[in-house]
């Protein structure tokens, strides 16, 4: 099996025209399709795989690639030529079958009911100092979020779709702070700290007049089981209500039990669920 590269454009039509032939296709593959050739042309990462009349069509980054479809009996080796490229952190597909080291993970997506607000946070039990966003501790933001999320599905969809480096984190930051996600509120974005230690923090952007979106809650490992998360959550809640927000917008994995366990029952107004299957290299 071969990547697709820029003298097999022929090859690729023709895969495509046999993938229509036999398949119904889905809007998203049709949008994916119809970008191929310039982003292939930009020489981005192959997103075609050929083996004889069959293909498969992969989407991602260098790091992280999702496979869309691929011809029946084709996937096994699909799947081992990414795991064999030593760039590739982790691979994503609907529905991995019989493939070994893939897991199944769910993705919620939460809406909590501000109307619930606490009338103050909870306490934390530790001595630390919890403030507003610090501008000038970004880079130690980037080192905790690299810390928690390094072997972690949820920090695969933080830097999605590389891997959560403090490279990553940190462009990601730059990014959630410049307006990616909305109009980044440091006000409501707080930072923990253990002396000038930085061991936790949230991030936390407006869509609208009112909806928030919790971007990312962290805790460094040896401060978890101090009550730090649910205190920022709670810090956020109790700021957000007064302003006339409704609604705080949050995903994270349904394998991440303690995340879940920060939302009390009567603050979920919704959820939404995603799931697909996911290897992570390591």
């Amino acid at each position: 099996m071969r990547p697709a590269g820029p003298l097999d454009f022929l090859a690729v039509d023709a895969a495509l025209a046999r993938f229509r032939a036999r398949h119904a296709i889905p809007a998203e593959f049709a949008a994916w399709e119809g970008s191929f050739w310039a982003r292939h042309g930009a020489g981005e990462a192959p997103l075609a795989y050929l083996a004889g009349d069959a293909a498969a069509f992969v989407e991602g980054s260098r790091t992280h690639r999702v496979v869309l479809y691929a011809d029946p009996g084709m996937l096994p080796d699909l799947i081992r030529t990414l795991q064999a490229d030593p760039a590739v952190h982790a691979i994503s597909l609907s529905d991995a079958g019989d493939l070994p080291d893939f897991r199944v993970v769910e993705r919620w997506e939460h809406r909590f009911d501000l109307r619930f607000a606490p009338a103050e946070p909870a306490p934390v039990h530790a001595p630390l100092a919890v403030e507003p966003w610090v501008p000038g501790r970004q880079a130690d933001a980037a080192d905790l979020l690299s810390a928690v999320n390094a072997t972690t599905v949820d920090g695969l969809y933080l830097t999605w779709p590389d891997a959560p480096t403090q490279e990553t984190c940190a462009r990601v930051l730059a990014g959630l702070t410049g307006g990616s996600h909305g109009t980044f509120s440091p006000d409501v974005s707080f930072m923990a700290f253990d002396g000038d230690r930085l061991v936790g923090l949230t991030l936390v952007a407006l869509e609208d007049a009112e909806v928030s979106f919790l971007f990312e809650i962290a805790v460094a490992f040896r401060y978890r089981g101090t009550g730090l998360a649910r205190h920022m959550l709670d810090r956020l809640k109790v700021a957000l209500a007064p302003r006339g927000f409704k609604t705080v917008r949050f995903l994270a994995c349904g394998h991440n039990a303690a995340v879940q366990a920060l939302f009390r029952p009567e603050e979920v107004a919704s959820r939404a669920l995603d799931r697909g299957f996911v290897w992570i290299r390591g």
